[in-house]
């Protein structure tokens, strides 16, 4: 009896473009992961406040006196409930509406408190809950 001798098969190549081309894609998906985990992180670590303050009476925007410390400009300041300051900001150009001038404000605030004290030129802290800034900040003083 005579062995038979059965040729085996060359290994199969592959294509020299495999290789790159799913490291290409690996690494265009762990980057996508990332970045939306970041922008995600981020969007939950900042609260967006969007304000104002109305003040009556004024003429115009010229404020009334005694409320001088309000006006464009003017610092707006938010701590946390340690008493940290953890963002500020400051007044934009006032609108003349009806008795009143509104000045708006807008600035990013880092979650993490269970309350934020808003100050704005030398009229002391007003307290908020995160959601409460995260709805809009509407401040009026004077008559």
């Amino acid at each position: 009896m005579m062995d038979s001798i059965v040729p085996v098969p060359a290994p199969r190549r592959r294509p020299d473009w495999v290789v790159p081309v799913i490291s290409i894609g690996a690494t265009v998906l762990v980057l996508a992961i990332l970045g939306g985990g970041l922008l995600l992180y981020l969007n939950l670590r900042a609260i967006s406040v969007e304000g104002d303050i109305t003040v009556t009476p004024a003429s115009g925007c010229v404020v009334s006196p005694g409320f001088d410390d309000i006006k464009s400009g003017a610092q707006v300041v938010i701590k946390d409930d340690s008493g940290k300051v953890i963002a500020t900001t400051t007044l934009g150009p006032g609108d003349a509406i009806g008795a009143g001038c509104t000045f708006p404000f807008s600035v990013d605030v880092p979650r993490g408190s269970d309350f934020y004290g808003v100050e704005l030129g030398r009229r002391g802290s007003v307290q908020y809950t995160a959601d409460q800034l995260a709805d809009g900040i509407h401040l009026t003083i004077g008559g």
